[in-house]
């Protein structure tokens, strides 16, 4: 049996929308999240960050870095000498 290659039906489209998709790498959210972007947002083309958790990622990243940092001013305090 010959595969015939995939020839999309849609163009290339070099004009940028500057939009951002940030969603969960889960394919079960896929068609839902582009069918929100298109129909709910108006947004006809964005570029896709798809990663476990999808936004909770950031949210997830910050606070890390965030109780890293309070945790070392902490230290910090505790190891100044008095005077």
């Amino acid at each position: 049996m010959e595969h015939l290659p995939f020839i999309s039906t849609h163009l290339w489209n070099p004009e940028r929308i500057g939009a951002i998709a940030i969603y969960c790498s889960d394919g079960r959210w896929g068609e839902a999240f582009d069918e929100f972007c298109h129909e709910g947002l108006h947004i006809p083309r964005y570029d896709r960050f798809a990663v476990p958790g999808g936004p909770l990622w950031l949210v997830m990243r910050f606070r890390i870095a965030w109780e890293k940092s309070t945790i070392f001013h902490n230290r910090s305090q505790f190891f100044q000498r008095p005077g």
